[in-house]
């Protein structure tokens, strides 16, 4: 018997549309927003939680006009001491508790960031009490200050990531070296868009011409950051490819986080969702069992814990649910609910090659909707019903997380990565495989993230961008595309 799929329109699971325990991520974020405007330029007069809508230009360009934008805070631009550069303690207060601070200026335009000017620049060198510098590298706005503020801090300030740091050297991202060779495919243009084709291309330059051993290529706005074998030389590397410069980094430098399934070794203080919920959907906790040899060679090993994906069907209508596959080792192909000693809610059947994406197939009698749990200040949850090609979707649009481990989270899509997979995988799979590149922030996620793997990302409308696979210690993540379950042959059902 197949699992039996419900439309999440009903009140069929209002009982459960929301978590019973907030994981400790949660509980320390910030979902709120404030906006800073010209005096006498704002709707509401300039009050304090006003509860204002969104009237100007930077709105319409932040947020799509689907977005219904809940404004918590609204300032007039204030009178900074000039001789103290002090900034009122109430916009301190109300900064350091929004994780989006917007002005009637974006700092993203044209498809490009770009660096403040004039007036902006001034509005912007006093947000944080010792603040000293501040730079727009892309894809990050960093603000440099003498002595970090109490977290939490914003995600995004003027519509870039925001990245708060004491180093002045720092700007949220490494962005490798500059190849000096010369400019190659220049018929084709990465300036503020790429595409499959263009990154099919440079493999084939990469493989073919340059005779070069790359790891993966990665895209954001005027940037490709390419990872090359150690002892390359950066001398004939392309300086520029499809109109936009190359940046190079050798494989042994980078620290590069391993995904992160998580196993129970002792007790912890941090808050995490193990409900046992009748009804399932994306975002609950899932677990493989205990690990036991019944030879005694290998020793014991303690279950593993990830997040449950979505629900998805082949061409013969077959359903699955989508999980972390190395959260399921080989011979601990039984997935639980939340824990071992929950219920079974199937078995793996299929991995797609190095994805990282396996298919449950679910057990008889088993309910799951493709309702995620709702968010704060929601009753319902987005709906997942279908697959955003990362070719469609807006630079630094906000994307969202939901999971046991983290709860509720939000980040920005930055780019996109093109990764190689290993050479000596022996089953049928694609080469390589397309990643996406987020920013979930310094603040929201700052506890790890360990069983995080398999939770889906949405965009705003709730379709699925990708699958998370890990974070590094700046914030930036990556997950897989969610167009590579086409790839293989599924859609969300």
């Amino acid at each position: 018997m197949d699992a039996r799929i419900f439309v999440a329109r009903t009140s069929e699971f209002s009982s459960e549309r929301r978590r019973h325990i907030i994981p400790s991520p949660q509980k320390a974020s910030l979902f709120r927003m404030t906006e800073i405007s010209p005096k006498k330029s704002t709707s509401s007069g300039g009050s304090v939680g006003s509860g204002a809508g969104f009237p100007h230009t930077p709105r319409k360009k932040l947020f799509p006009e689907s977005v219904q934008v809940h404004l918590d805070n609204e300032f007039e631009l204030p009178e900074i001491n000039k001789y103290t550069k002090q900034t009122p303690a109430e916009l301190i207060e109300a900064i350091t508790a929004s994780n989006h601070i917007v002005f009637d200026f974006t700092l993203f335009e044209h498809g490009l960031p770009r660096m403040p000017k004039g007036d902006e620049l001034s509005i912007l060198s006093n947000l944080f009490p010792t603040q000293f510098a501040l730079t727009v590298v892309p894809p990050m706005l960093t603000i440099h200050v003498r002595t970090l503020p109490p977290k939490p801090w914003p995600l995004t300030v003027a519509g870039l990531p925001l990245y708060l740091t004491t180093d002045e050297w720092n700007t949220g991202y490494d962005h490798g070296r500059q190849g000096a060779g010369p400019k190659v495919l220049t018929h084709l243009n990465a300036k503020l868009h790429v595409t499959k084709g263009i990154f099919e291309a440079a493999v084939k330059f990469f493989e073919t011409e340059a005779k070069v051993d790359v790891d993966y290529i990665q895209w954001t706005t005027g940037l490709w950051k390419i990872s090359v074998a150690d002892g390359t030389s950066l001398t004939n590397v392309p300086s520029q490819l499809a109109g936009i410069l190359c940046h190079y980094v050798f494989e042994s430098k980078e620290v590069r986080p391993r995904e992160a399934a998580l196993r129970l070794l002792q007790p912890t203080s941090t808050v995490r969702d193990d409900t046992q919920y009748n009804d399932l959907r994306p975002g609950v906790m899932v677990s493989s069992g205990v690990f036991s040899d019944p030879s005694h060679v290998v020793l014991p090993r303690p279950e593993l814990y990830t997040t449950s994906g979505v629900l998805v069907k082949n061409n013969e209508g077959e359903l699955f649910i989508t999980v972390a596959s190395h959260g399921f080792p080989l011979g601990e192909e039984t997935a639980y609910h939340p824990t071992p000693s929950g219920k079974v809610i199937g078995k793996v059947e299929r991995r797609l090659g190095e994805t990282d994406i396996a298919l449950v197939r679910p057990g008889p009698g088993l309910t799951y909707t493709n309702e995620i749990f709702a968010n704060p200040g929601a009753t319902t949850g987005k709906v997942v019903t279908g697959i955003r090609n990362w070719e469609d979707i807006q630079l630094f649009s906000t994307v969202y997380m939901e999971n046991p481990f983290t709860g509720y989270a939000e980040g920005q899509f930055l780019g996109v990565r093109y990764q190689r997979l290993p050479a000596d995988e022996s089953a049928p799979q694609l080469p390589w495989i397309y990643q996406t590149w987020l920013y979930m922030g310094q603040g929201t996620l700052d506890e790890p993230t360990n069983g995080s793997c398999g939770s889906v990302v949405t965009d705003e409308e709730g379709f699925a961008l990708c699958f998370f696979r890990w974070k590094d210690m700046q914030g930036h993540a990556i997950g897989v595309s969610a167009t590579e379950l086409e790839n293989y042959g599924f859609k969300i059902a």
